[in-house]
């Protein structure tokens, strides 16, 4: 076994892909040593295209994969996670890659070293209590060395409870750059600097948020609502198709990555029932094939009159998929407001820093995954039929961990029942997700599902901390509530039933219906679920 000592906190152990024995080395050696072992150990690991490294259990893994793929690094192996360790397996490395990659652990663990240090300076005397929205009081161990920012974030509504709306800060080790240039406001030139720099909020500290009160009684429709709902009743929107799906492929991709992206959809419409018209896009990296494939997307998606500036935006995503963003990308589409309404998904696989498709069988599952889960968005969208709500409204519009949550669920049941992964293995990424829930709780007090009922408040959590929050409640935040929910009900109810009543009821309504509680209680019971240890979650999980 080929160990690798690197110079900070985190030991990560290094090995050649046959070895038996994944203990880590003793950590005492002094720098100098650890620089000359890592050199000699580099040296040793290059001559392999296999390798793995083992971190604690207890390590936010996820967290380290984020800040990979934000400096540039896709296509990162499904960790497998027990309760003693978290195993990460490499294939087809070389030593370029293996330094780059070495390098970007480096500086993602650095930033986390800043974060945590902080943390662990939090006194008992600083302790206070916020009292939040629905009756809930969230005691918070307030850091030291706090360099409050002098931003009044309360100046339009009260998101925490300081009396100058100071709800942020930097914490004592945080980065210049990061001082320099996340810029808070709401002029656009600093809410491109904050999306270009919202990885920094990971060496803030946040105070207790306040959550929008929210009656959580569905809204009556609108006559609007009511004529797009018959209109597409009329076509048959929410009802199983016979028209077989569409594939459009740009002829740059390997067959391999085809047929896995093929068995992926096709799988979950044999499961779920056909729905559509669906017609799936899958985007290679040649940019002259990825134009047409645009071309094809915006007719096929819009009217005539309005496909330049479908070219202008989805359109030229699907470029960016193309030269940008080599990395697994897609979107799905309901175009609902045609006359003919139709759906369509838009898939660019996995591709290197090379820009060239894998056919690593790692990276063929996550093309089969990818499709189950977007497909997955294809049948909510056809249970969807009272479109055209406000943003403010509630019950109709689907909410982000409802949608995600769902959809993330809906991918292990089905890579389980193809046999594409074994229950321990899709029981790593549960505990994977709890682990990131327990460290999203601290970073962001106060924060939770219930703040993204609806389209305001998202876009009001939005203006407080940034893409990196949702994103959390949308996935992990969401495939824990479903696998929660599977506990007290079954997987029928949550993939077919709960839909079935979706479209007449709307989301919330048809929660209560089929899951025998109201949306409200199973806020509070699932947020009793998260207080729980992470032993005891698995325990009631049946991991």
């Amino acid at each position: 076994m080929k160990k690798l000592i690197l110079p900070f906190l985190l030991l990560i152990t290094f090995c050649s892909s046959g070895a038996e024995n994944t203990e880590p080395q003793n950590t005492s050696n002094n720098e100098q040593s650890q620089e000359l072992a890592q050199n000699e150990q580099s040296q040793e690991l290059a001559q392999n295209e296999e390798f793995e490294f083992v971190v604690d259990s207890g390590y936010d893994i996820y967290e380290l994969f984020s800040c990979l793929e934000s400096k540039g690094l896709s296509g990162l192996p499904e960790p497998e996670i027990n309760t003693s360790e978290i195993l990460v397996r490499f294939d087809g490395y070389q030593e370029d890659n293996i330094e780059s990659l070495l390098a970007m652990v480096r500086e993602c663990e650095e930033e986390r070293d800043k974060v945590n240090n902080t943390e662990d300076n939090n006194t008992e005397d600083n302790n206070t209590e916020v009292n939040v929205s629905e009756d809930k009081v969230y005691s918070w161990d307030q850091p030291e060395n706090i360099d409050w920012i002098e931003y009044n974030f309360n100046t339009t509504d009260t998101f925490c409870d300081d009396v100058d709306g100071y709800c942020a800060g930097w914490q004592d080790s945080a980065s210049q750059e990061c001082r320099d240039n996340y810029k808070l406001g709401s002029v656009e030139e600093d809410v491109k600097k904050r999306l270009t720099y919202e990885r920094c909020v990971y060496q803030m500290v946040f105070k207790p948020y306040i959550s929008l009160v929210t009656d959580r009684t569905t809204t009556p429709l609108t006559q609007e609502q009511k004529r797009n709902g018959e209109r597409l009743k009329n076509t048959g929107w929410n009802t199983p198709t016979d028209q077989v799906v569409e594939f459009r492929v740009s002829a740059d991709i390997p067959t391999e990555i085809v047929e896995a992206s093929k068995e992926g959809m096709l799988a979950a419409i044999d499961f779920l029932g056909s729905y559509g018209p669906l017609r799936v896009y899958i985007v290679g990296n040649d940019v002259e094939l990825a134009e047409d494939l645009a071309s094809d997307f915006c007719e096929y998606n819009y009217p005539l009159e309005e496909k330049n500036r479908c070219l202008d935006d989805q359109g030229e995503g699907m470029l960016e998929m193309a030269y940008i963003y080599p990395s697994g990308n897609g979107f799905q589409q309901s175009s609902w407001r045609k006359d003919s309404p139709v759906q369509a998904f838009v898939h660019n696989p996995y591709a290197d820093e090379n820009n060239k498709h894998s056919i690593h069988p790692n990276e063929l599952l996550s093309d089969r995954k990818v499709n189950a889960h977007e497909y997955f968005h294809v049948y909510q969208g056809a249970h969807s039929i009272y479109r055209g709500g406000s943003d403010n409204s509630f019950g109709w519009s689907t909410p982000r961990w409802v949608e995600e949550g769902v959809a993330v669920y809906f991918e292990q049941v089905l890579l389980e029942k193809m046999g594409w992964q074994s229950k321990r293995e899709l029981d790593q990424r549960t505990i994977g997700d709890l682990r990131v829930i327990k460290s999203f709780t601290t970073r962001f007090p106060g924060i939770s599902m219930k703040d993204v009922d609806t389209g305001f408040q998202t876009e009001r959590l939005f203006s407080y901390c940034g893409n990196l929050c949702i994103g959390n409640l949308q996935y992990e935040f969401g495939h824990v509530a479903f696998q929660y929910l599977e506990t007290k009900s079954s997987q029928e109810k949550i993939l077919f039933d709960y839909w079935e009543e979706y479209t007449e009821l709307g989301w919330a309504d048809a929660f209560e219906k089929v899951f025998e509680m109201s949306v409200s209680d199973f806020y509070i019971e699932f947020e009793e679920f998260l207080n729980l240890s992470v032993e005891e979650q698995m325990n009631i999980l049946n991991i």
